[in-house]
């Protein structure tokens, strides 16, 4: 259990590097609307990108949830 435990850290760092990146490569894509004027557009890029971070987070602290249950099931 504790060499797992050691992974955890590793597997985390992994997922947050990678989801910074698709952030960034998912705004890159994102077509800006009409509104947004030349000088907001990085801090329009900029919420989206936190917004994109913020949902894929929340559904990672899903599943580490439900991984949590899974094994604490399995160990009893």
């Amino acid at each position: 259990m504790y060499k797992q435990l050691g992974l955890f850290s590793v597997l985390a760092t992994e997922v947050v590097s990678n989801l910074d990146e698709l952030a960034l490569q998912y705004i890159n894509q994102l077509p800006v609307p009409e509104e947004v004027e030349v000088c907001n557009l990085e801090a329009f890029r900029r919420d989206m990108q936190d917004a994109y971070k913020a949902g894929a987070s929340e559904i990672l602290g899903d599943i580490i949830d439900l991984l949590k249950k899974y094994t604490d099931l399995h160990e009893s």
